[in-house]
């Protein structure tokens, strides 16, 4: 007799764990510019600089949001067409972090955009895509969804906790 398989437990949790770390480290990130600039320790370096950052930090949030959505859909399309839900969930990580990794550049670069010029709208910048990629945390309904897994599968992945 086949018995369920624990290691759907264990990819689901990494994929939350991956999220987690991610996520924590633009929260850390961010935390300590926001501490360098509040106290001013770094002062505006350059006004040049500030000019380029109002259309650049926006542009690549926005640019992140939407480039992320569309390589997550393509490589979510390749996902649903493997046989096996390990399989299955093995691309779907993948697509995941490709997912997560767009959107935390962006914010990275809109932390490192604050502390460059010393403006703290370009953290608030940062905290907003910090939001968007909070509410990307893995979930087992989202994966049913994402993968348009079938009822057995789904069963599978919904035993897990």
């Amino acid at each position: 007799m086949h018995s369920i398989s624990p290691d759907f437990t264990e990819d689901i949790r990494a994929m939350k764990i991956i999220h987690a770390a991610m996520l924590a480290g633009q929260l850390i990130f961010a935390a300590v510019v926001f501490y360098l600039v509040y106290t001013q320790i770094f002062e505006n370096s350059s006004s040049d600089t500030d000019i380029l950052f109002k259309y650049l930090v926006p542009a690549m949030a926005l640019g992140g949001f939407l480039i992320g959505n569309i390589l997550f859909r393509k490589l979510i399309q390749v996902a649903r067409k493997y046989p096996d839900l390990k399989e299955k969930l093995t691309a779907y990580r993948g697509a995941l972090i490709t997912r997560y990794a767009i959107p935390e550049g962006c914010s990275l670069f809109a932390i490192i955009a604050a502390l460059l010029t010393a403006q703290l709208l370009y953290l608030g910048i940062a905290v907003i895509v910090m939001f968007y990629f909070l509410t990307l945390r893995p979930r087992p309904e989202r994966i049913v969804k994402d993968l348009d897994l079938s009822p057995s599968e789904e069963i599978k992945i919904m035993k897990r906790e």
